[in-house]
């Protein structure tokens, strides 16, 4: 057992009424830049050497924040504090303080161990991304976890990789767990219904990270209505993910936290109450990392253009497109506004946006996702 003496958060929300300064040499960064978020952890000194060993979760709820401290030696290691605030809107706090608790092998969850029972329908890329974030942040152990999965050799190396349980039977794989995640390609979708149909029973939860699988089309094909859909994109892959979620009105609020920690594990997650929203999301953070990949491709053709080498202007293209990215999400700018500030009149900036404006290249975005949101439209019918 591990005892927290204090823990400390910089987050941007509304005010909360308990502040307190810390010290800039008891502070501990945990690398959460993607929330923004810097924890500061005080332990008995003889506990210090575990410091390093230490994952935190965040989950940032309307009002109310959960924090989960996980040891990685040991993902049951686990213990949520939740507390909550109340302030003005667009007001900061710099520190929040969390009262003390302690770490062990009870949740309080009636003292049953934190460990999802989670089988897997599908182990392909974004399959084994969502397991690696859920192994890595102690949301479930490998002794806990199943990947059915069609391909024999698929199955031989997430077993050999992960340690994870296998199976080609997915009725099996569902017997018993907390959470199946549906991650099959849209054309397996009618094979798998049909065989699973009727086999789920409450409260299990079905999230699927399906293409164009809409919330009633699952529900119909597998008779059963605790279901939460999910648009996630590429950089999930790295936990730098955006996943958007609606989940049917059935499924329960211990579902949804579920739902928000396993998300959450890949990245940043939004849930939404209306499943059309999710088509939008489509065409925005499901298609966007195209378009980035798109913009650095031409920029980098561009740089070469004009006589730099390559791995040059590679590296000058991914570093500015990545600084400019945590540069927008740690301002409190409009994109608007940070292109005006960079932007000096007459300059060699301004003199290429203009060229830009010639081509209407704004146009042409909304045009891109307008195009994506339809198609995605067309695919959800």
């Amino acid at each position: 057992m591990l005892k927290i003496t204090t823990v400390f958060l910089d987050l941007l929300s509304p005010r909360c009424p308990e502040y307190e300064e810390c010290p800039r040499d008891d502070k501990k960064i945990l690398g959460l830049d993607n929330i923004d978020i810097t924890e500061t952890f005080q332990f008995p000194s003889t506990r210090r050497e575990l410091l390093d060993k230490l994952q935190v979760r965040v989950v940032v709820f309307p009002g109310r924040i959960e924090v989960n401290a996980v040891f990685p030696i040991d993902p049951i290691v686990c213990q949520k504090y939740t507390f909550t605030w109340q302030g003005d809107k667009g007001d900061r706090v710099t520190k929040l303080r969390v009262r003390s608790g302690e770490i062990d092998k009870q949740s309080q969850r009636g003292g049953k161990e934190i460990s999802m029972k989670i089988t897997f329908i599908g182990g392909g890329n974004m399959g084994e991304a969502m397991l690696t974030a859920i192994l890595t942040k102690g949301l479930s152990s490998k002794g806990a976890i199943t990947v059915s999965d069609i391909s024999e050799s698929r199955r031989e190396y997430l077993e050999q990789k992960y340690g994870v349980s296998v199976t080609s039977d997915n009725h099996e794989a569902i017997g018993g767990v907390d959470v199946v995640i549906l991650a099959i390609k849209p054309q397996q979708l009618a094979e798998v219904m049909a065989g699973l149909n009727e086999e789920f029973r409450s409260p299990q939860l079905v999230l699927s990270i399906i293409a164009g699988a809409r919330i009633g089309t699952l529900c119909r094909g597998l008779g059963y209505r605790q279901i939460v859909r999910v648009m996630p994109n590429a950089p999930a892959q790295i936990g730098e993910g955006m996943s958007v979620w609606a989940a049917t009105a059935e499924v329960t609020r211990e579902q949804r936290k579920w739902a928000g920690s396993i998300l959450g594990a890949m990245g940043k997650e939004i849930y939404v109450d209306d499943e059309k929203y999710i088509d939008m999301a489509t065409a925005v953070s499901g298609s966007g990392p195209a378009y980035v990949f798109l913009f650095a491709e031409a920029l980098v053709e561009a740089a070469v253009h004009i006589g730099l080498a390559y791995d040059v202007a590679q590296e000058l293209v991914q570093q500015t497109i990545l600084g400019s990215a945590h540069f927008m999400q740690r301002s409190d700018k409009l994109p608007a506004e940070l292109r005006r500030m960079v932007t000096s009149p007459g300059g060699t900036t301004a003199e290429a946006l203009a060229e830009l404006e010639k081509g209407q290249f704004a146009e042409l975005i909304k045009q891109a996702v307008t195009a994506a949101y339809n198609r995605a439209k067309e695919l959800d019918s």
